[in-house]
């Protein structure tokens, strides 16, 4: 690989540090301010009173997270202009969390969203999802936290190694003293920080090149302008059904199964506020997705004719962009620093989400239950703090384990996005949706939904992928002397490594699903997931017996149609046989405080009479 040289002066050090300083202050703040609430509910839902506003905020940077600054540009430089197809998945993911989950978590008010599945199910139904979500998270933030380390490695004077120490650290130390809080406003300041990186990108690159317009003509020229591509193929991992059809009810996980992004939503004073964050994040997201799709689109026009993957100045994929920052700013001063800020902003957001929901989830899941005694509000707080800390050293451990896994760590989070969001998802709509799931309809259905992904997935790692797939060859005619020695050189390199190697033997026998089923496309995998687990939940509730709809708890209920604009017939149809459910109407704070005292003052005015 070609040496690239940093080019991280004074200015980006004072940036980057500042951003991360900005963090630590924020920690701090809120550990002083609330020194006197250490609550449980004020630490991990903050009473109740975060803005909407900065929630969303909150939830569209923890969604969105480095991997996006850094791989969505990536895909677009790779797959074409059809990524940018990633709003409209967006939009199919927060539909499910507005309409059907936010209801729910607010009637509910549950300590975490998983409680649901042990009044739904059973206990053991939410301890296997709790256990299968919590080694989702933990590697979702192991990946996401060693990705962007290599990725920026080039561009910082930072090690890998320091970089994930620093990470996680600063994350671990943060959310442990602030909570929820130093959660939510860290992730709004770090918002603008990420937005002003990618823009600045965005806007740099389109200079160089002569316009977004050369871009879109260069990946025209080579077949990559395919927005419009709606192949209905379930072969092929980028089209407009792949990502917004398939890819979209796994991404829903986010907004309605996911204890990050809940937990939140239930930061909010009610129904209406959550469904304002909801709505924020999904703007400040799709912005977020669309920018760096068009990243991708000018990197491809930038990189034209000189791939650097291929010529061996960099060596893997993700590194591009960073390589982009370190040539389009090498003579201004504080971009670089800008852009690590915003790429390192995503990652602290992301890590520092995972902790302090996994340690809410592990209190009252796991903790609690055998505990022996009630656990006070001081007992829950000192617990919650070493779950933090403790959490913070597993994803370190986690991330140097990922890194030892080298390239494949970008596809193994899409294994799994694909093996467990969508199952998950179509556990709790068996049970929201169907009264007449039972118990070993949830459990077998998660673990069969899972199992037929996860035997895909095995399957085509086996076998491979040979259809469905773009390939468009890159080239490196217009590289540099320089550039084309160094790839002549690693090319021999190769070679006399490569004839002492001996092959392996093309095996003859490939058997029938090879080219089948275990060719459909990982994206596909989050509604075949979804449906799957769906309907193995009725069918096996249908087989050990069905439980009776008027029976059950018309709160743990929510219909597929509701609403007073729909006809009477219609909503009593989709209640099937569920008994209504009466809201309990509670007046907001300074309601019930005024109520308060004027029963107070009429009291007194008759207590005067008399």
């Amino acid at each position: 690989m070609v040496e690239v040289a940093h080019n991280f002066g004074i200015v980006d050090t004072i940036l980057f540090v500042g951003s991360l300083l900005v963090a630590i202050a924020v920690g701090v703040y809120y550990a002083y301010v609330d020194r006197n609430m250490s609550s449980l509910d004020n630490y991990y839902y903050a009473g109740k009173k975060i803005s909407p506003i900065a929630v969303g905020f909150s939830c569209a940077v923890t969604f969105i997270s480095s991997i996006t600054v850094l791989s969505i540009p990536v895909m677009t430089y790779t797959h074409g202009t059809v990524i940018i197809w990633y709003f409209a998945t967006n939009i199919v993911a927060m539909l499910p969390g507005v309409i059907y989950f936010i209801p729910l978590i607010h009637r509910l008010q549950l300590p975490s969203i998983f409680e649901y599945l042990e009044r739904r199910f059973h206990s053991v139904v939410k301890k296997a999802c709790t256990v299968v979500f919590c080694f989702y998270q933990i590697m979702w933030m192991a990946i996401a936290t060693h990705l962007t380390a290599i990725a920026l490695n080039i561009v910082s004077p930072m090690s890998v190694s320091l970089s994930i120490i620093l990470t996680i650290c600063i994350c671990a130390f943060y959310t442990t003293l602030g909570g929820i809080k130093a959660v939510v406003w860290v992730d709004t300041i770090q918002s603008f920080i990420m937005a002003a990186g990618i823009i600045a990108v965005t806007v740099q690159t389109s200079i160089s090149i002569g316009g977004m317009g050369e871009a879109l003509e260069a990946m025209a020229q080579k077949g990559l302008n395919n927005f419009w591509n709606f192949d209905p193929d379930i072969t092929v991992s980028y089209s407009f059904w792949s990502l917004v059809v398939g890819l979209g009810p796994a991404w829903s996980s986010y907004y309605c199964t996911n204890q990050s992004l809940t937990q939140r939503l239930q930061s909010c004073k009610n129904a209406r506020d959550s469904r304002i964050a909801c709505l924020v994040s999904f703007v400040i997201s799709s912005t977020f997705l669309t920018l760096s799709a068009l990243n991708g689109m000018v990197m491809f026009k930038y990189f034209e004719g000189c791939d650097p993957v291929k010529s061996g100045e960099i060596k893997m994929k993700d590194q591009l962009i960073p390589l982009l920052v370190i040539r389009l700013f090498k003579h201004m001063p504080g971009i670089s620093g800008l852009f690590v800020s915003a790429a390192y902003s995503g990652m602290l957001s992301t890590v520092s989400s995972g902790i302090n929901s996994l340690s809410v989830l592990i209190l009252e899941v796991f903790i609690r239950p055998v505990y022996g005694r009630p656990i006070n509000d001081a007992t829950g707080m000192k617990i919650s703090r070493c779950l933090g800390l403790i959490l913070g050293l597993s994803v370190m451990a986690a991330t140097f384990l990922v890194g030892q896994l080298s390239t494949i760590s970008m596809h193994l989070i899409t294994i799994i996005d694909s093996a467990f969001s969508g199952p998950l998802v179509g556990v709790y709509l068996s049970g929201m949706l169907i009264p007449w799931t039972n118990r070993k309809g949830g459990l077998f259905g998660l673990v069969l939904g899972m199992g037929l992904n996860l035997w895909i997935i095995i399957g085509q790692l086996v076998w491979g992928k040979t259809t469905g797939e773009i390939t468009v060859e890159k080239s490196i005619e217009n590289c540099s002397a320089s550039v084309l020695f160094n790839h002549s050189l690693a090319n021999n390199t190769t070679s006399m490594y490569s004839s002492t190697n001996m092959t392996t033997p093309v095996e003859d026998y490939r058997p029938y699903l090879a080219d089948t089923l275990y060719q459909v496309s990982l994206p596909f995998l989050g509604v075949i997931g979804l449906c799957s687990t769906f309907l193995f939940a009725i069918l096996i509730s249908a087989v050990t017996g069905l439980q009776k709809a008027e029976d059950a708890d018309p709160s743990l209920f929510i219909p597929l149609v509701y609403g007073k604009r729909f006809p009477t017939k219609v909503l009593k149809f989709f209640r099937f046989g569920v008994p209504e459910y009466e809201e309990k109407f509670e007046p907001p704070s300074s309601q019930m405080e005024e109520l308060q005292a004027t029963k107070l003052l009429e009291k007194t005015i008759i207590g005067h009479k008399g």
